[in-house]
C-alpha cells in the first residue's frame, strides 16, 4: 500500500497458487485357479509388471491494482475507487503406461522394456480481465448515493464479443435525520428509504465453447489406416455475456429501539441466457452450440423482523422472515412464451 498524500492510497497485490501432482502405480497379473477342481486355469510366466505414470499441474494467478481517494468538504463526503484486476488459470497433464517393468523399486519408463501405451495429454486455460470504478457520496449522512461501473473481458468468448459493460447505482434517504421527522423519533429510532439498480454479467460456461471441437478418427484408405478429423461439437463465435438486471426498493427501520424491520420489493431479469437448444439428429450426434437465447424474470417481496430485549442478565432475540417470489420463463428459444 502506497499513500502519496492524505486521503489517497494505491494498493497492489499478486497471488499465485500452483499445484503439481505426480502419481505412479502398477499392476502385476496373478495366476488364475478353478477352486472347484483345484486346477490352474491361467499360468502367468515371465515379467509382465505394468507401470502407469501420470502428471498434472494447475496454476492460478491473480493480480489486483486499485486506488482509493476519500475527501470531505463541509457536510459533503466523497469516496472514489478505481481498479484493475486480472486472473489466469491453466490446467495441464499427461500420462502413459509401459509393460515389462523390471522392478517396482525403479518406477520409471526407462526401467521397462515393453511398448508404451495409453498415452494421454491435454491442457486448458482461461483468462479474465476487469476495469472497475466506484463513487460514494453522502450529504450530512442523510442523502446517500453510490455508482459503480465494471468493464469485464473473458477469454471464454470470441475476441469480437469478449467485453461487457455493467453499471449499477443506489440511493438512500435517512428520513430519521430530517428535522420534520424528529417528533417520530421516540417510535422510529431509525428510518431509511433506499433503491438500487444494477447489471451483472455471467461467463459460467466452458473455456472453449465458442470454438468448434474435433476428434481424431481412423479410416481405411487403400488398405492402410489414415487419420482424420470429425466434428465433436459445434462452436458459436457470437455468444457473449449473460446479463442480469436487478432493481429493488426497500425500507429499513427500528421501532422503539427494539424491533428492526427490513421490507424490500425486487425485480430481476436475466437475459441472453446461454443454452444448448435442440438440433436435428441428422447432424450425426454432434453436440449443439451454445446460443444467447433464454430470458427469465424474477420478482418478489421480502420482509425480515428482528426483536431484541435485555431483561437483567438475560438477552432475548427473536427473528422472523417472509418471502414471496414469482419466477417466469419469458423466452427459451428467443420467442415469447405466453403465460398460462
Amino acid at each position: 500500500v502506497i499513500t502519496p498524500f492524505q486521503g489517497f492510497s494505491v494498493t497492489a497485490s499478486y497471488f499465485a497458487d500452483i499445484y503439481q501432482q505426480f502419481v505412479w502405480g502398477g499392476s502385476e497379473p496373478a495366476d488364475l485357479w478353478n477352486f472347484k477342481t483345484g486346477e490352474k486355469t491361467s499360468d502367468v510366466s515371465g515379467n509382465v509388471k505394468t507401470l502407469n505414470n501420470n502428471f498434472s499441474k494447475n496454476e492460478r494467478q491473480v493480480f489486483d491494482l486499485y486506488a482509493d481517494y476519500t475527501k470531505s468538504f463541509g457536510r459533503h463526503n466523497t469516496h472514489l475507487l478505481a481498479g484493475y484486476n486480472q486472473e489466469y488459470f491453466k490446467s495441464q497433464g499427461f500420462g502413459g503406461a509401459r509393460r515389462d517393468l523390471l522392478s517396482y523399486e525403479t518406477p520409471v519408463f526407462n526401467a521397462a522394456t515393453g511398448e508404451i501405451t495409453n498415452l494421454t495429454g491435454g491442457a486448458n486455460d482461461y483468462a479474465l480481465r476487469s476495469l472497475f470504478g466506484r463513487l460514494n457520496y453522502d450529504f450530512s449522512g442523510k442523502y446517500l448515493f453510490e455508482a459503480n461501473l465494471r468493464y469485464d473481458g473473458s477469454s471464454r468468448f470470441s475476441p469480437n464479443n469478449r467485453w461487457g459493460i455493467f453499471p449499477s447505482a443506489s440511493v438512500g434517504w435517512m428520513l430519521s435525520k430530517e428535522d420534520f421527522f424528529q417528533p417520530l423519533n421516540p417510535v422510529f429510532t431509525n428510518f431509511k428509504v433506499r433503491a438500487s439498480y444494477g447489471e451483472l454479467g455471467n461467463n459460467g460456461i466452458g473455456n472453449y465453447d465458442w470454438q468448434n471441437f474435433y476428434s481424431v478418427v481412423k479410416y481405411p484408405f487403400n488398405g492402410s489406416p489414415v487419420s482424420a478429423l470429425i466434428y465433436n461439437s459445434f462452436g458459436n463465435s457470437r455468444i457473449t455475456w449473460e446479463v442480469t438486471r436487478a432493481a429493488n426498493i426497500g425500507i429499513d427501520t427500528r421501532l422503539f429501539n427494539k424491533l428492526d424491520l427490513e421490507l424490500e420489493y425486487y425485480s430481476k431479469v436475466t437475459r441472453s441466457i446461454l443454452a444448448s437448444l435442440p438440433i436435428p439428429a441428422t447432424n450425426g450426434g454432434i453436440s449443439a452450440p451454445l446460443v444467447n437465447s433464454a430470458k427469465v424474470r424474477n420478482a418478489g417481496f421480502e420482509a425480515k423482523a428482528t426483536f431484541s430485549q435485555r431483561l437483567g442478565k438475560l438477552n432475548i432475540y427473536a427473528g422472523m422472515n417472509f418471502a414471496y417470489n414469482k419466477n417466469r420463463i419469458v423466452s427459451y428459444k428467443g420467442s415469447f412464451i405466453e403465460p398460462h
